[in-house]
């Protein structure tokens, strides 16, 4: 599946100048799941690192949840846009909860380190 924009357009705090990509969503769905996990990788706010999402996200499959990774904004962002981004990947996968299956009630939310 690819990615999924946390917003539309007008992603607030938004500056094309800091060279990093508007926040995504990337899902890992398991068909009939009750559940869905959003994994927030750590990494300082300076990066994300990759084996605390993609890793984390599999294995919540392996066990039956599905789960959503948070691309979110690092530094130069500071906590305004971090927020922004968890609370926005709530709403979003509260959204998605009937596309994809897994209930609106049911959906936690897990960060390491910064996320």
């Amino acid at each position: 599946m690819e990615d999924i924009k946390l917003w539309e357009s007008d992603t607030p705090y938004y500056n094309a100048e800091f060279g990093q990509e508007e926040p995504t969503l990337t899902p890992y769905i398991v068909e009939g799941s009750k559940y869905c996990m959003i994994v927030l990788p750590g990494g300082g706010y300076a990066m994300r690192a990759g084996h605390e999402g993609h890793d984390i996200a599999v294995a919540l499959n392996e066990k039956g949840i599905s789960a959503f990774v948070l691309n979110y904004r690092v530094a130069p962002y500071d906590h305004k846009a971090f927020m922004a981004d968890g609370k926005r990947a709530v709403r979003l996968a509260r959204y998605l909860s009937g596309r994809y299956g897994y209930a609106e009630n049911c959906i936690g939310i897990m960060g390491f380190s910064a996320g």
